[in-house]
């Protein structure tokens, strides 16, 4: 892995930003929030992928008004709580196929965002962990 970026810090709000004055959001908001009312598998997911990060080395952890994002070197990866469900989202350089794949966001000209639905843990498995790592490792 390329040795990482030293950080510029946002002087409204702290993030650390890996691009001078990059765009962002400085609206953080509750980390709580994110799982009140919420379906239980949103905390269930968030412990996971934090575990699977854990092994990957430092990350941020960003509660934002719609979702709580995950990054290193700039947002690799994204959870979004719902009262049914959650979506987990990671970013990638490389196509991928696959019937799980939710939903498709264009994130650069080189990253796409890829959502996967999760209703239950079980969803929470060796494929999505694998696409995380790759997430974190490669883009």
């Amino acid at each position: 892995m390329p040795a990482a970026r030293e950080p510029w810090i946002c002087p409204k709000c702290g993030r650390k930003l890996y691009i001078r004055n990059q765009e962002h959001t400085c609206n953080l908001s509750s980390f709580e929030a994110h799982f009140e009312k919420k379906d239980p598998v949103g905390r269930i997911a968030y412990d996971w992928m934090c575990s699977i990060l854990d092994d990957l080395g430092e990350y941020d952890v960003l509660p934002m008004k719609t979702m709580i994002a995950f990054a290193h070197d700039g947002n690799k990866a994204f959870l979004v709580t719902k009262k049914s469900g959650a979506d987990v989202s990671f970013v990638l350089t490389r196509p991928i196929a696959s019937k799980r794949i939710s939903g498709t966001t264009p994130y650069s000209k080189t990253k796409t965002i890829y959502r996967v639905r999760i209703n239950e843990q079980k969803q929470l498995d060796d494929e999505l962990a694998s696409w995380l790592q790759e997430a974190f490792r490669n883009t």
